[in-house]
């Protein structure tokens, strides 16, 4: 532990300084930020990996970061219920006049 001792002492300043350095650049890699979205209607499609409530959340750290940017996705679809009651109120006329047509003869 002697050599050791007197090695630091001599370099002390070195050392801190490069121990700092690359304490900085780890304490990048313990950052993380999550992003969550509400949408309307329902989640469909997106690159989001988790969900909390049914939002999608993402987990952008430096890992995620270090091969490019990172594009967030999510794609919602909000059903309309006038179409849907319109639909089947004309399945229901076309139906209708099909068994009247059929009904005749």
């Amino acid at each position: 532990m002697k050599g050791f001792g007197k090695i630091y002492e001599a370099n002390s300043d070195d050392v801190d300084e490069a121990y700092e350095r690359e304490a900085r650049i780890a304490s990048c890699f313990e950052t993380v930020f999550m992003y969550s979205i509400s949408l309307p209607g329902r989640y469909v499609d997106g690159n989001a990996l988790d969900f909390v409530e049914g939002n999608p959340v993402w987990k952008v750290d430096a890992f995620r970061l270090m091969c490019g940017d990172l594009t967030l996705e999510a794609t919602s679809r909000k059903m309309n219920v006038w179409i849907l009651i319109l639909t089947f109120v004309v399945i229901a006329v076309v139906l209708q006049i099909f068994a009247k047509t059929y009904s005749r003869r």
